[in-house]
C-alpha cells in the first residue's frame, strides 16, 4: 500500500508542476501582450498628441496664426495632452517656455531668442521622448531647418 501510494505520487508531481508551470506561462504571457498592448497604444495616443503640438509651433513659424482666442484655446488643449502622456522633460520645458513668455513682446529681440530657443528644447525633448535618445540636433540645427532667414536673423543678433 504504501509503495503504491509512492508511485501514485511520483507520477502525480510532475504532471502536477508542469500543469502549473503551464497555467503560469499563459499568464504571464497574456498579461504581457495585454501591457504590450497598452503601452502601444500610449504611444500611438502620445505621437498624435507630440505631432499636433508640433504642427501648432511649425504653423506659427511660418507665418500662419491663429487668432488669439484660438491660441490660448490650443494652449490649454496641450495642458491636458501634456499631463496625459508627456515625459517630465517635455512637460517641464514646455512649462518654462509658458512661464518665460507669457508677456512676449515681438519687438524686443531678447524675447524671440527666448521665445525660439524654448521651442526648440521642446522639439528636442519631444524627440528624446520619442526614443531619439542621441542628441545630434540641438537648438541651431533646428532654427536652421525651420527659420528662411535664419542667416539674416543672425547677422541682426535675433537669434
Amino acid at each position: 500500500m504504501k509503495e503504491f501510494v509512492i508511485n501514485i505520487i511520483i507520477t502525480a508531481v510532475p504532471i502536477v508542476i508542469t500543469a502549473t508551470l503551464a497555467g503560469l506561462g499563459w499568464l504571464y504571457k497574456h498579461e504581457r501582450e495585454k501591457r504590450l498592448l497598452a503601452e502601444q497604444q500610449l504611444f500611438d495616443k502620445k505621437y498624435a498628441f507630440y505631432a499636433e503640438i508640433l504642427e501648432f509651433f511649425f504653423r506659427i513659424m511660418q507665418g500662419k496664426s491663429y487668432s488669439d482666442e484660438k491660441t490660448k484655446s490650443k494652449m490649454w488643449e496641450f495642458n491636458k495632452g501634456l499631463y496625459l502622456y508627456a515625459s517630465h522633460s517635455v512637460l517641464t520645458n514646455y512649462q518654462d517656455w509658458m512661464y518665460e513668455n507669457r508677456n512676449y513682446k515681438s519687438q524686443n529681440s531678447n524675447s524671440v531668442k527666448k521665445l525660439l530657443n524654448g521651442v526648440c528644447k521642446i522639439i528636442i525633448a519631444i524627440r528624446e521622448d520619442m526614443v531619439h535618445e542621441k542628441k545630434q540636433i540641438n537648438n541651431e540645427s533646428i532654427l536652421k531647418h525651420l527659420l528662411v532667414d535664419y542667416d539674416i536673423s543672425k547677422e541682426k543678433g535675433i537669434l
